[in-house]
């Protein structure tokens, strides 16, 4: 008959033999079973003997768990343009308007001031154009302030007062 293990241990029933074995690394072991469930996507296991799927660890931010019964979540970096905060299964997150992500990021990084992004998913910023504010995380050029004058790239608009005797409506 099938031997009842305890909760760390199966009962490798696949080896022909009545030997307890470990549950593997990737793999839980809930208590009775004969064979071992992986870790799903989006997690991983490096330690051995583990009994329930709350045990398998997420996935660690820049990095995404695509396979089911991961031993490293080193495996797999997270795409350029997108970003993986953690426990992503499926690549990553496209990275939001005003941002930028370069490969393995867990958060995506505004624009510079004086830059701005207007697409989603990228891995660069634009410049400013002139006439233009773009201040940090821009997602689009705004105007430049009464009484001033914006090269490209410029940031808040307050940097290049007009010279008296000359004006910007």
């Amino acid at each position: 008959g099938e031997l009842n293990c305890s909760t760390r241990f199966l009962n490798e029933t696949y080896s022909n033999d009545t030997s307890y074995g470990v549950c593997p690394q990737g793999f839980f072991c809930p208590n009775g079973t004969t064979l071992p469930v992986p870790c799903p996507s989006g997690t991983y296991s490096n330690t051995s003997g583990l009994s329930s799927v709350n045990e398998c660890a997420a996935c660690v931010p820049g990095y995404f768990c695509p396979e089911e019964s991961m031993t490293s979540s080193r495996v797999y970096e997270c795409e350029q343009s997108t970003y993986c905060p953690g426990g992503d299964a499926a690549g990553g997150v496209a990275c939001p308007v005003g941002h930028v992500c370069d490969k393995g990021l867990s958060s995506p990084e505004p624009c510079p001031a004086g830059s701005y992004q207007d697409q989603l998913a990228t891995s660069s910023c634009k410049s400013c154009p002139a006439g233009s504010t773009c201040a940090v995380g821009a997602s689009l050029p705004g105007l430049c302030k009464v009484g001033h004058f914006c090269p490209g790239g410029t940031a808040y608009g307050d940097e290049s007062p007009c010279p008296t005797g000359t004006f910007n409506p």
